[in-house]
């Protein structure tokens, strides 16, 4: 896999009713937001497109983490990192596309190394 260096960015949704939000590789539509305790809210999003606007088949939250606010996401031939803010929006930190635009990623899970506690996608 390659990493998309531009992969920097955030989608937000201010008012939880605007339906053609589109700031980047994410787009969020009427999304849940994080309760002040770090926990997400019970509220569903109603949809949640990536911009390769392929279906999502896999995510995974990162709970090895002290804060597990970083999810991951795998669709089409991209795997995508993301940290869910606590103002309700959804930042990008990285963005993985395999060279095969034939390729497709079903499933994602992470994981650590135990030698150095670092986090493994």
């Amino acid at each position: 896999m390659t990493l998309n260096s531009g992969a920097r960015g955030e989608a937000s949704d201010s008012d939880d009713t605007d339906d053609s939000l589109d700031s980047g590789p994410l787009t969020r539509k009427r999304g849940a937001a994080l309760a002040s305790n770090g926990s997400m809210s019970r509220k569903r999003p109603k949809e949640v497109q990536e911009d390769h606007q392929q279906p999502i088949f896999g995510v995974a939250m990162n709970h090895h983490l002290d804060d597990p606010r970083v999810f991951a996401t795998v669709g089409n031939n991209r795997v995508t990192v993301y940290e869910a803010l606590s103002n309700g929006d959804v930042k990008l930190l990285q963005s993985y596309a395999d060279p095969d635009a034939d390729e497709n990623f079903y499933s994602v899970a992470w994981s650590y190394d135990p030698s150095d506690g670092k986090p493994l996608l």
